[in-house]
């Protein structure tokens, strides 16, 4: 998505929201968040909160996630996918979804119109 992004006219790229959701809130922690997704795109940003209320709002979305799990060793698992919506700024509406899969080309061609809360 970052790769995309950097794509778009500069006018647009400041348009353009990309919000992250970390399924491990406990060990995201909006320092470590920040961290991260300046080294990727640094107007990405990433919420965060308790496990409950980002499952909530996943599944508002149908999206699936398992709460991490701690092991004895102090490894954690986290499972998650890496989907990706594309919401309107018209309606504030997923209008695309993206799975792990998607190119850049292809996000490089929807970006432009979903700024302009355009449908691709």
């Amino acid at each position: 998505m970052a790769q995309a992004a950097r794509t778009l006219p500069a006018a647009e790229q400041h348009r353009l929201r990309v919000v992250f959701v970390s399924a491990d809130p406990s060990r995201a922690t909006p320092r470590r968040l920040k961290q991260w997704l300046g080294s990727i795109a640094p107007s990405f940003t990433g919420p965060t909160g308790n496990f409950a209320a980002i499952q909530k709002a996943a599944r508002s979305l149908r999206v699936r996630i398992s709460a991490p799990v701690k092991h004895k060793d102090g490894t954690v698992t986290v499972s998650h996918g890496a989907e990706a919506f594309a919401f309107s700024p018209k309606d504030d509406k997923a209008h695309l979804f993206y799975t792990s899969g998607t190119s850049e080309q292809r996000c490089a061609a929807d970006l432009p119109k979903i700024v302009k809360g355009q449908a691709p």
